[in-house]
């Protein structure tokens, strides 16, 4: 059986908050980026909301590469260009770091 076919649901292990000025956006890189667009979509459409409380928003994930457990589609540095595809994560964009 495929590694993938046994993950609990990637929802399990996404989520977003802010301490302060700082905001978070956590997700489990085993899982495919396909799967994972409409929490990714729903982290910004909040992080644009409170655009003007955050000064930073960190992508925090597990890997930067692929292997060891990571989907070839789901390392951090490729998240973090792909979320520049999303239009709701636009206004935050230039605060996002990883």
């Amino acid at each position: 059986a495929d590694a993938a076919e046994n993950l609990p649901a990637s929802s399990n292990y996404f989520f977003y908050n802010q301490v302060g000025n700082t905001a978070f956006i956590g997700y489990s890189g085993a899982h495919a980026y396909d799967t994972m667009v409409p929490y990714f979509t729903e982290a910004c459409s909040w992080a644009s909301s409170n655009v003007d409380s955050i000064d930073a928003l960190l992508l925090l994930g597990h890997w930067n590469s692929d292997g060891d457990g990571c989907d070839s589609a789901s390392p951090v540095p490729t998240i973090f260009q792909e979320l520049a595809l999303i239009p709701e994560c636009a206004p935050v964009l230039p605060k996002l770091r990883y």
